[in-house]
């Protein structure tokens, strides 16, 4: 498509509750249509626009909620602030509990490679699922921080987590005060993901280290889906991030990547299914027996080969994690456990 966002918003009207907005990366208000997106995942109207910086390439949602509308879009239903404690009977419930565990003790055996105790902060924690599987795990002292008040009301009274409601911008800690800080599918989220980063580096100490899973762009999904990509799920995601964006994000802020590595790509790549199916079935695929059998069970088992070529071969899943050390004073990192900076353009292997 010809010509730059900027140009074609000429004489348009925001609507109510949205912004305009420059690249929180390189501050250019230069950009061209990626493209037009609907609210697949939860179904509320609007037509968004992503669009892709001219200068550094990162996605950014523009027009955007503002702060104070973006709550919207995070309906009571929205899945990640379902109630933890509720009980689920049946064999199927059961072995989609067993694969839920799994993928938390996945999170947490990952973390503890990189720095095996200390105090840890899960931003973006929601009802703090894997806090609680990090404090019964490991040897951390755990704390969280959630913006969705139910979310953490839950994560509180119920899994008896110290979930500090606030975003993680107003959130106060201290500075220097965790030796691990994680952000599971949160960058995304967050209307100032610079600033965020730079809030995480000041917040490690020394040597402490930040894991971040976001979309993976240049992933397989990104390309075969399009504009239908789960990993783009607007309005909700207002960045999506290119590799070497972020790198050079981590290190503008001190925080040096260690590595990086594709797993849990499959629960995108069924969404990514589900909403190529809605846009041609309509709403009723919402109540199809497919949204059932992509989260069976067995069917993660079939295709677990699959998804495991495609993540640990070639490097090309849906979701990205980024390990990375915040600078000692000697300006190195990785010393403690041997570890060297890795590339940008490397996949590293953990």
């Amino acid at each position: 498509m010809s010509g730059s966002v900027a140009e074609i918003m000429i004489n348009e009207a925001l609507p109510a509750g949205f912004e305009s907005v420059v690249c929180d990366h390189c501050g250019s208000s230069e950009s061209l249509l990626y493209a037009e997106l609907r609210d697949w995942l939860c179904g509320l109207p609007g037509v968004f626009r992503m669009v892709r910086c001219v200068h550094c390439g990162l996605l950014r949602l523009d027009p955007r909620p503002d702060s104070a509308t973006i709550g919207r879009y995070y309906p009571t239903a929205y899945e990640p602030f379902a109630n933890p404690s509720t009980p689920r009977g049946g064999i199927i419930h059961r072995l989609q509990d067993w694969s839920l565990e799994y993928g938390l003790r996945r999170r947490v055996r990952l973390v503890a490679r990189f720095q095996a105790d200390g105090e840890l902060l899960d931003v973006g924690c929601a009802t703090g699922l894997f806090l609680a599987a990090a404090r019964r795990l490991g040897r951390w002292e755990v704390q969280g921080v959630e913006p969705n008040n139910n979310a953490a009301q839950l994560g509180r009274r119920q899994l008896g987590l110290d979930i500090k409601r606030a975003t993680f911008a107003d959130a106060d800690f201290g500075s220097r005060s965790f030796d691990v800080i994680t952000m599971w599918d949160v960058l995304e989220h967050l209307h100032h993901p610079t600033a965020a980063l730079e809030k995480a580096s000041q917040l490690l100490r020394d040597e402490g280290v930040l894991l971040a899973r976001v979309p993976h762009l240049e992933g397989i999904g990104a390309r075969l889906f399009g504009r239908y990509w789960a990993g783009l799920d607007a309005p909700r995601h207002l960045h999506v991030f290119p590799r070497n964006v972020l790198t050079d994000m981590l290190l503008k802020v001190g925080l040096v990547p260690l590595s990086w590595q594709c797993w849990g790509s499959y629960h995108i790549f069924a969404l990514s299914v589900q909403f190529w199916l809605q846009a041609r079935a309509g709403r009723v695929v919402r109540n199809l027996p497919w949204r059932a059998m992509s989260r069976s069970f067995p069917v993660r088992i079939l295709t677990l080969p699959g998804f495991t070529f495609v993540d640990r071969v070639l490097g090309r899943g849906s979701a990205v994690t980024v390990v990375a050390q915040r600078l000692d004073r000697d300006g190195l990192a990785g010393r403690r456990k041997g570890h060297r900076p890795a590339s940008g353009t490397g996949l590293g292997q953990l």
